[in-house]
């Protein structure tokens, strides 16, 4: 691949210029100061430095006379530094109480405006305060104004209605002599009133006196209840005693019964082994069994008096026997 060739513009390019020498004596310097050099150079015995005390001491002292004058001039420069240090400090300083001052006038400022901040603040809201009352209250009046308003419309329209009424009025002062004004009529009219409000207290306190007396006379007979009550309690509490008594009796018997019933069936058993014949009757029968018991008792006692008699009957052979032999 061909790289695409660059013009060169020879017009910026600074003109080359050359010595005006003969081309042998150029080559001639030049390899004349390769040589020079190449030459190995040899100082003078005068400028090497020697090795005795009294050059080390020059040296030395050389050496300190540059520490000092160098100590001199970093000494120099700390005071200069020093100085500098001392007016950018007092530069702060100052800087810092003028920082410190316009912070104090800028805090009273604030506080100032804060203050006045908060008055204006509570004057606004006690201007809105005044003005919402204000408001309720003119809300307040307009309302009053117009209930009264309908108040006097309502009344004009109620006098107008009851004008009639006023006329008429008039009318019987006229028609009764008796009454010189209307206001007489009405002065009538209210003590009729009054006295009827009269009769009826005196009415309902009649009718609460009955009712007390009504509500008396029903103590009275709660109270006769009540005796009647507590009687007819302690009575029911003897009653029930005597059937709790009645019932745990009748347990007992009942209890006797059974126990009866049962001796008497094993007695019934026992018999009936005795006499070696088989029993017949059920263990519910108890009557039956009572009868066959009671026969039984009467067979073993006619055997019994059988018996007895043959007993004595042999007693008596037997002392006639021995009377006659001792005779």
């Amino acid at each position: 691949m061909e790289l695409p060739k660059t013009e060169v513009n020879t017009k910026d390019l600074a003109p080359l210029k050359f010595p005006k020498i003969h081309p042998e004596e150029a080559v001639r310097e030049y390899l004349h100061s390769k040589a020079f050099n190449s030459v190995i150079k040899k100082c003078p015995e005068w400028d090497v430095a020697r090795n005795d005390p009294n050059g080390e001491l020059v040296l030395q002292k050389r050496e300190l006379y540059n520490a000092e004058v160098r100590l001199e001039n970093k000494k120099v420069k700390a005071i200069k530094q020093r100085e500098e240090i001392n007016k950018l400090w007092s530069d702060l300083e100052e800087k810092e109480n003028t920082l410190r001052s316009n912070f104090i006038k800028f805090n009273r400022f604030v506080k100032e405006n804060q203050e006045k901040r908060e008055r204006a603040e509570r004057k606004s809201t006690e201007a809105h305060g005044i003005f919402e009352k204000r408001e309720t209250e003119i809300e307040d009046l307009e309302s009053r104004y117009k209930i009264m308003s309908e108040v006097k419309a309502t009344m004009e329209r109620n006098i107008k209605d009851h004008l009639m009424y006023e006329n008429f009025l008039l009318r019987v002062t006229k028609a009764y002599p008796m009454f010189r004004t209307y206001e007489s009529i009405l002065d009538r009219y209210e003590a009729l009133a009054e006295a009827r409000k009269v009769l009826a207290d005196r009415q309902e306190e009649d009718l609460n006196t009955l009712e007390e007396a009504k509500v008396m006379g029903l103590y009275n007979l709660m109270a006769d209840l009540q005796v009647r009550y507590e009687a007819a309690k302690s009575k029911a509490l003897q009653w029930e005693t005597m059937v709790a008594r009645i019932n745990n009796t009748l347990k007992s018997k009942l209890e006797e019964l059974q126990d009866v019933r049962q001796a008497s069936w094993t007695l019934y058993l026992a018999m009936c082994s005795r006499k070696e014949i088989e029993s017949t009757l059920s263990e519910d029968d108890v009557e039956n069994q009572l009868l066959f018991i009671k026969t039984t008792m009467g067979e073993l006692k006619r055997i019994t008096r059988i018996a007895q008699r043959r007993a004595n009957r042999g007693c008596l052979g037997k002392s006639e026997t021995v009377s006659s032999n001792r005779k």
